[in-house]
């Protein structure tokens, strides 16, 4: 409809006068139904939001931004591109996942510095005392021009993200590292006096990028690739000895998610070198984020470490002592997501009797027993439903001499969420009931049992009036009854 509208417009401009109006009466006329620089970003606006459906439309919101230059230059009209402008074409590219996005985007990009390079020559020449144009400040400028902003640079480095192309990350920092130089300090002042501000904002977003990128493929070295890469950008952060550059605590936490996440061998390991940087770093501190990403790497080590789950609840032993550390003097404090991840740990664990012969049921258990003391005592938000279920999944694991223990650990753990006797009011779901299912079957062997018949009952009663009955906790029920 936009468009539609534009072309009458163009199309009114371009009438032949009438017999005996004068030339002032046709310049108005002209003058008033003439498209602006206004007129077109409304346009673009719309493209930009169809854009995100049809990608075709990113492509015509470039054209309709050379149509903004190309009437400005040869006619005149006061369609000249502006900030908003271009900002709006890059972002169109950003909403699109095409796999050309990132290089159309960066197209742009360059169209846009080509402008304000040009605008900027011609502000010099036409001011008064010759000055420079006022980036800080454009207010006190006499007009304004085309100014590359850091909204234009994250656009395009979004628009590298999500193309689907393998190479999307390394895309996005090659574009960012050819703004910024470590080696020439000049370049670095001459991009942020600009307003671009290139950050570690930016260099963030790439991390997570390449966080993304690694999720997206199985393959063990891929994955062992994407999470070095995060990290390598990281390290060269550390030789841009800018301030803007400065790395956070954020900056460490997402190395730290994407090692968690890369489920690698060498995962827990980097994760661990990382966490302890970040200890003993001086101008950064740690925060509950940190201990929550190492706690996953711990956790999700399983298959490579027997001793994943008591590495992971070592962390949250550690908690305390690491209250005082750190510039800001932040309190770091154990929420009920962090006793969630130790007792999932436990729940994963290869492991299932420790050194003094106790199932893992019985620690997953004990750290949700800790849990539920300390929400009743104020400190701590109530549990989710995932901590008993985790709770649960422990208990799926056969026991050598203490399956009765285990199973009342299964039982226990399933009253507390059916009888609510602590008053949390947690709403089970389908794999709460589905683990307990699996628990009962692996601890009570013998299926004749009248006791483990009333129990499976009474789970499928419960699980059809919470409306839970789904395929899922029907195939776990089908499995565990007996042929009659």
């Amino acid at each position: 409809w936009c468009d539609q509208k534009m072309q009458q417009q163009l199309a009114q401009c371009n009438l032949p006068s009438t017999e005996g109006e004068g030339w002032i009466d046709k310049r108005k006329r002209r003058r008033s139904c003439r498209p602006s620089t206004t007129t077109y970003n409304i346009l673009l606006t719309a493209l930009v939001e169809a854009s995100e459906n049809k990608p075709r439309y990113a492509s015509q919101a470039e054209t309709v931004l050379d149509e903004m230059r190309t009437l400005q230059k040869h006619k005149n009209w006061h369609t000249k591109p502006n900030t908003k402008s271009f900002e709006l074409v890059i972002g169109a590219y950003a909403r699109n996942n095409t796999f050309d996005a990132g290089t159309n985007a960066m197209r742009v990009f360059g169209k846009m510095m080509e402008a304000h390079e040009k605008a900027l020559q011609e502000y010099r020449n036409h001011s008064i005392s010759g000055e420079d144009y006022d980036f800080k400040e454009p207010s006190r400028n006499y007009r304004q021009i085309v100014v590359p902003t850091k909204k234009a640079v994250f656009s395009v480095v979004d628009a590298f993200l999500n193309s689907n192309t393998d190479r999307a990350p390394k895309l996005a920092e090659s574009f960012i590292l050819s703004l910024v130089s470590s080696s020439d300090e000049d370049d670095v002042e001459k991009v942020n006096n600009k307003n671009v501000i290139i950050d570690e904002h930016i260099f963030n977003r790439i991390i997570k990028g390449w966080t993304r990128r690694m999720n997206k493929t199985k393959n063990p070295k891929g994955r062992f690739e994407a999470a070095s890469n995060a990290e390598r950008l990281m390290r060269r952060m550390e030789t841009l000895t800018f301030p803007q550059f400065a790395q956070t605590v954020e900056t460490y936490n997402l190395c730290l998610n994407a090692w968690a996440q890369s489920d690698v061998k060498e995962s827990a390991e980097r994760a661990l070198l990382i966490f302890d940087e970040i200890t003993n770093h001086g101008t950064i501190s740690l925060d509950l984020s940190s201990c929550h990403c190492l706690m996953t790497a711990f956790s999700r080590s399983f298959p490579h470490d027997i001793n994943s789950a008591q590495e992971a609840e070592t962390v949250l032993d550690r908690m305390p002592l690491l209250n005082t550390v750190g510039q800001q003097n932040e309190i770091i404090k154990p929420t009920q997501f962090t006793f969630s991840i130790a007792i999932n740990a436990w729940a994963k664990s290869k492991n299932i009797y420790d050194a003094n012969e106790i199932h893992k049921a019985a620690h997953a258990r004990r750290l949700l027993d800790v849990l539920l003391k300390e929400h009743l005592d104020g400190n701590i938000d109530k549990p989710s439903i995932h901590a008993f279920t985790s709770v649960l999944n422990a208990c799926t694991f056969p026991g050598k001499h203490d399956e009765k223990n285990i199973a009342e650990i299964a039982i226990r753990t399933y009253e507390d969420v059916m009888s609510d006797e602590h008053w949390l009011n947690i709403p089970p779901d389908h794999f709460f009931f589905a683990n307990m299912i699996k628990a009962i079957n692996a601890q009570m062997q013998l299926k004749s049992s009248p006791a483990r018949i009333a129990l499976f009952e009474r789970i499928h009663k419960d699980a059809k009036e919470a409306g839970c009955a789904t395929p899922r906790f029907m195939t776990e029920m089908r499995e565990a009854c007996s042929e009659d």
